[in-house]
């Protein structure tokens, strides 16, 4: 008899747990009441450099015309980066400057951290990355893969410059087999 009351009660303990946890997946999630843009901000410098870069998050109402008080604050503390604000009303405008004076070649990153004063909403966050190239050697350059539809563009502009120009592939009357030419050399 103890036996089967101990069962119970773990059982009756057991459905307490699962019944809070269903509750938390019923939550809604928080508000969304400021807004940031960009949602991410990435520069780069040469190494050896000491001129800061900046870079601008406007801070925006959502849901709403009333202002919002924020606060905002780096996840790391890194020391490239400033925040020209850390309180502010939105909407608003926060300056950011990422100075990388004597950083190492690298990709050095934070997390600027929005924090609304609204009990419960959502806490906006904006990575920032600042690279360190060091331009003694010379970068490889990404591979590039084109994708295209039947038929292929006959023009192709990749970042304004260089052109590529693609021409259709037509093939000629008759077989797809025919034997490739050598071109002849000249003696003189």
């Amino acid at each position: 008899m103890r036996t089967r009351q101990g069962i119970l009660a773990s059982l009756s303990g057991l459905a307490l747990i699962i019944s809070c946890s269903v509750g938390k997946l019923f939550d809604s999630p928080p508000t969304q009441v400021i807004g940031v843009t960009p949602m991410r901000v990435v520069d780069s410098a040469p190494v050896g450099s000491t001129t800061s870069r900046a870079a601008a998050l406007a801070i925006s109402t959502t849901g709403g015309d009333q202002p919002r008080k924020w606060t905002a604050h780096r996840a790391t503390n890194a020391d490239w980066l400033f925040v020209s604000a850390d309180t502010g009303s939105a909407p608003d405008t926060v300056e950011l400057a990422l100075d990388p004076t004597n950083l190492a070649p690298a990709i050095y990153r934070d997390t600027i951290v929005i924090v609304p004063d609204a009990q419960g909403a959502a806490q906006p966050h904006v990575p920032v990355e600042l690279r360190i190239l060091d331009t003694t050697t010379t970068p490889t350059p990404p591979a590039t893969q084109l994708a295209f539809s039947v038929p292929p563009p006959s023009l192709i502009v990749l970042n304004t410059s260089p052109t590529l120009h693609l021409r259709p592939y037509r093939p000629s009357r008759g077989s797809f087999r025919r034997p490739l030419r050598r071109p002849q050399l000249r003696h003189r």
